[in-house]
């Protein structure tokens, strides 16, 4: 990627057994020379014949401020 352009990171979390609301939102992110832009988050509950699967999905524009590797950090 060049600094300026951007790409999109997505992250689905399911659960069987709790509704999307009771998933929890995942934490901010910061990585040096990146900028994240989220979106609102995608809440998704399906029932099921044994229950109820929670379905959290969240997306955000990442925008590099330079050219260069990035790594993130393992929290």
């Amino acid at each position: 990627m060049r600094a300026g352009d951007s790409a999109t990171r997505t992250v689905t979390l399911s659960a069987h057994g709790l509704t999307a609301a009771q998933l929890p939102s995942l934490p901010a992110t910061a990585t040096p020379g990146l900028h994240f832009y989220p979106d609102q988050p995608r809440l998704e509950d399906t029932p099921g014949e044994d229950g109820i699967t929670g379905t959290r999905t969240e997306s955000a524009a990442v925008i590099p401020e330079h050219a260069g590797t990035f790594v993130r950090s393992e929290e």
